[in-house]
């Protein structure tokens, strides 16, 4: 079709029992037409082309993590009155935004200095 496509691998996946023979099957099939893979992690990539026979120059890392270089101390220190709560995560129920949602306004309702920094990726 032309369709130029990537595949996104986020999870390891074993070689021994008969769910994952059958699934690295299916993935080996499943990839052998897509143009690049991208893995979260150098482990994942390694496991990613062993798992699907894949062509390795192909497959690429993208890590889904923070780069603590990135991230400095504020040059002003904030006022020492107030306790800052950051959540960086993807704002998904399987990761948890539910309890967030449900204690972040009983928490601010009990504790008026607190304040919430909420970031996604």
């Amino acid at each position: 079709m032309g369709i130029r496509t990537v595949f996104t691998d986020h999870s390891l996946f074993g070689f021994d029992d008969a769910a994952s023979i059958l699934t690295n099957k299916l993935l080996e099939a499943t990839l052998r037409n897509v143009d690049a893979v991208i893995c979260v992690s150098h482990t994942g990539r390694e496991n990613t082309v062993l798992r699907s026979r894949l062509y390795p120059p192909t497959a690429y890392v993208i890590p889904s993590a923070l780069v603590a270089d990135q991230f400095k101390p504020a040059v002003q220190l904030p006022p020492t009155d107030t306790v800052t709560i950051v959540v960086i995560s993807r704002l998904a129920y399987r990761k948890g935004i539910d309890l967030l949602v449900a204690t972040a306004p009983k928490i601010c309702a009990m504790f008026p200095q607190v304040r919430f920094i909420i970031g996604t990726h």
